[in-house]
């Protein structure tokens, strides 16, 4: 933990000193002049948001991991990533150019996504509890993924259409202070929120007879950690789009450095997703004059390590 904690100090400080398109050198720091002070305005805030996005991404799929006892649970699980998604569409469509209706679409929308998998996971007989939440996600993403098809197929193909793709995406470019202070205070809470709760996952993962025999209300529990968990990313997702992979492959990275407790693995998830996603956007802004989308990135990174995860438990059978 402190390992972790000390190379995110060090990526982040390499991160606003020299990765980016404006050539400093550490002379410029150093007197800081003008280029660079216009490189801290630029490049703080979006390290700043980074961190917090990967570390709640990691820390909500960690949570959903636990509450689902399913190693392969992430945030879109519930329809969350999903939902936000079609708000930020219509949200595009309805108020392009008007970017804070444009978050504020989405992060509702996300949040309403979960309400209707809720609804849904009531009317299925099929199942115990966690079984039909799942089965109630997946159909409530497909449907909100139609509903992203339908806006695209209506927006304007030479401004909207490509405004639309590109958010779908990923990107931090052009973040704010203010969309910093406002989306990152809501993911941090629902990060910190997971982070309490992480001594109740343990109990959750056992299944909800062994809960109960514990004295433990598990359906109090499962929904605090998932309302936590779905309030950081559609908070992210609001803001930065669908980024994929982070909320999948860092908790397991977790358990592999500190084991199956939650009380040590969520942290553990949190701090790696933060470097993770650190490093990627580094690479999309980093790489190349045009910047990458940071869904890209995240998937060429998270799949070798997924990849490699599955295929180190695989030798040990």
């Amino acid at each position: 933990m402190i390992l972790l904690t000390v190379l995110i100090i060090v990526t982040a400080s390499i991160s606003i000193l020299f990765v980016g398109r404006l050539p400093l050198t550490m002379n410029d720091w150093l007197s800081m002049s003008p280029l660079a002070r216009i490189a801290l305005s630029l490049r703080v805030p979006r390290v700043v948001f980074s961190l917090i996005a990967g570390a709640s991404l990691a820390a909500a799929g960690a949570a959903l991991q636990a509450v689902f006892r399913n190693p392969l649970a992430s945030p879109s699980i519930l329809g969350v990533s999903q939902g936000a998604a079609f708000g930020a569409a219509v949200g595009i469509l309805m108020f392009s150019g008007i970017a804070a209706l444009i978050e504020a679409s989405a992060f509702v929308s996300g949040l309403a996504a979960v309400m209707f998998t809720y609804f849904l996971a009531r009317m299925v007989r099929y199942g115990g509890s966690i079984l039909r939440l799942i089965l109630a996600g997946m159909a409530s993403a497909a449907l909100f993924n139609a509903g992203v098809g339908v806006v695209k197929s209506l927006a304007d193909p030479l401004k909207q259409l490509p405004e639309i793709t590109f958010w779908l995406l990923g990107s931090f470019a052009g973040l704010t202070e203010y969309e910093v202070v406002t989306a990152g205070s809501v993911a941090l809470v629902g990060a910190v929120a997971v982070g309490i709760l992480s001594w109740r996952l343990n109990i959750l993962s056992l299944g909800d007879e062994q809960a109960k025999a514990l004295g433990v209300n598990p359906r109090i529990y499962r929904n605090a950690a998932i309302f936590a968990s779905i309030t950081a990313v559609s908070a992210v997702t609001a803001v930065a789009g669908q980024i994929m992979w982070i909320g999948l492959v860092m908790p397991h990275l977790g358990r592999k450095v500190v084991g199956s407790d939650n009380r040590r693995a969520v942290p553990a998830a949190a701090l790696i997703g933060a470097l993770i996603m650190l490093i990627a956007d580094d690479i999309a802004r980093g790489v190349s004059a045009a910047e990458i989308p940071l869904s890209v990135v995240t998937s060429l990174i998270g799949v070798p390590i997924f990849v490699a995860i599955l295929s180190m438990r695989e030798s040990r059978k």
